[in-house]
């Protein structure tokens, strides 16, 4: 992630996130999706959302390379495609996009709404409020599924366990909230 700015007309900073992934035009060119506060994205042409959504449908932005084809970073390298291992599925990049449009224009994330049906849940434990964990959870895009719950040592296993209906317990509830230092 890159943080940017563009100036649009009246000459006021735009602030940016920039996200990479491949472009495809013949080759397969390493680029920086540009992700702006005022909804434009800059993926070789400025677009809305929408308009990158069917970028993606249509093959023109990617996240997974073929296994025959040529990468090619603008004179900085060109790679065989085979030499890259790449992770990110492009419905879950369309997920990261459109939560770092939320986050610049100051609105709820995926990963904000997870944490506020966590909470929720542990003020009221019931099976609506996991159901909306396992939903929100699932929103989140996979590849920053890793620690939504901002823990290293207990990683998002409370989270797991709630959407697996393990975590009725008092006593384990009552935990979390102190370990989270949760209000409610």
């Amino acid at each position: 992630m890159h943080y940017i700015y563009k100036i649009d007309n009246n000459g006021k900073y735009i602030k940016g996130i920039g996200l990479h992934a491949f472009i495809h035009n013949v080759d397969y060119y390493l680029d920086l999706i540009k992700i702006y506060a005022d909804g434009t994205i800059d993926c070789w042409g400025t677009c809305s959302f929408e308009e990158f959504e069917l970028k993606i449908k249509n093959g023109w932005i990617i996240t997974q390379l073929p296994e025959k084809g040529r990468v090619d970073m603008f004179q900085l390298f060109q790679v065989d495609t085979s030499a890259f291992d790449t992770y990110i599925e492009e419905a879950e990049f369309v997920k990261e996009v459109k939560d770092t449009l939320l986050f610049l224009q100051n609105k709820r994330t995926s990963t904000e709404q997870c944490l506020l049906a966590f909470e929720n849940y542990l003020s009221n434990p019931n099976t609506i409020n996991q159901e909306k964990v396992k939903q929100s959870f699932y929103a989140v895009p996979k590849h920053l599924r890793i620690s939504i719950l901002g823990n290293m040592s207990m990683g998002d296993g409370p989270l797991k366990a709630i959407i697996a209906g393990n975590l009725y317990d008092e006593e384990a509830v009552n935990y979390l909230k102190e370990y989270f230092q949760l209000k409610r």
